[in-house]
């Protein structure tokens, strides 16, 4: 499917459009059932981050988390008041 349509990079580059010029925290689940196994979490985290020009931008993968971050909702809270912290800095 993702590879179907081109690059990762390129898919990153398509779906996140003007959101690359705004400060922004993307999370990707290390065991994402929707995410192609074909595809590594880390590598997605990458280059989603090349995409994401502001300085602020943060791409984070929470290791062995689904979709939906369940039962790593601590982590990914920790990372989203992390990322909140250095905006109002």
């Amino acid at each position: 499917m993702l590879h179907e349509t081109g690059t990762l990079l390129a898919y990153a580059q398509a779906k996140l459009g003007r959101l690359a010029e705004v400060p922004t925290l993307s999370l990707f689940g290390g065991s994402d059932e929707y995410m192609s196994e074909t595809i590594d979490p880390q590598e997605m985290r990458d280059k989603f981050a090349a995409v994401l020009t502001h300085p602020l931008s943060q791409a984070r993968v929470v290791d062995g988390a689904d979709h939906a971050l369940d039962g790593h909702e601590e982590e990914a809270t920790n990372f989203m008041i992390r990322f909140i912290q250095t905006l109002s800095c």
